[in-house]
């Protein structure tokens, strides 16, 4: 399984616009064309002017099939130019390839907010911190649910992305605490925190009114 994970960025302004015509024109329109739709966010702090969006494939090969098949439909190709007057001219459009180091389990707009994380680690660290996460998982999922967590595999292959989900930003913070209170989690910081080099985080609201296919 592997998840592609784009970022969108608009211009000041125009990420309403964006989003308009990703619900009522770029998703029924990219469908049909390959890979499984698994959700689709707005920045509300961090990456602000930004729309996160993630598409499931099967393998390498189903990514690539879907890519041929994109790059060879003139109605989607034109669709996307069309969205350019919108973008930022140097963000723009960014793309992540991630394979997910556990099954995506909910969906997407379960919860009201969520923690998108980036996590960049030492070199040959990664399956290393995604391991020792997995083993704490079942402590930190006491407090809330863990979307997915992923390690990257295109451009920094030492990166660790996670996303989380919340009812609101009081029960993050509740929640923060009360980890931070556990042994188990303590430990496991303990472990981690010589691996990490940068963190970033940008807190996203769910896209209304999208239907997982």
């Amino acid at each position: 399984m592997l998840h592609e994970l784009t970022l969108f960025t608009t211009k000041s302004g125009r990420l309403p616009m964006l989003v308009q015509r990703f619900r009522d024109e770029t998703l029924p329109a990219r469908r049909p064309l390959g890979g499984t739709f698994r959700g689709a966010w707005t920045a509300e702090f961090g990456k602000l002017n930004t729309m996160f969006v993630i598409w499931e494939f099967a393998d390498a090969a189903d990514l690539h099939g879907t890519a041929t098949t994109l790059g060879q439909n003139a109605e989607w190709v034109a669709h996307t130019r069309s969205l350019t007057p919108l973008l930022d001219e140097v963000k723009g459009v960014q793309t992540f390839l991630l394979k997910p180091f556990r099954d995506i389990a909910r969906r997407y707009d379960e919860n009201r907010l969520y923690d998108f994380r980036i996590y960049d680690i030492q070199p040959f660290h990664a399956d290393e911190y995604a391991q020792h996460f997995a083993e704490v998982m079942p402590i930190r999922e006491k407090h809330s649910k863990n979307y997915c967590i992923w390690t990257s595999l295109a451009g920094n292959a030492h990166r660790i992305v996670h996303l989380w989900g919340y009812d609101d930003v009081e029960q993050r913070l509740q929640v923060r605490n009360a980890v931070a209170a556990e042994p188990e989690w303590k430990a496991f910081v303990a472990k981690v925190f010589p691996l990490i080099v940068k963190q970033r985080s940008s807190l996203l609201r769910p896209i209304p009114n999208l239907i997982e296919r």
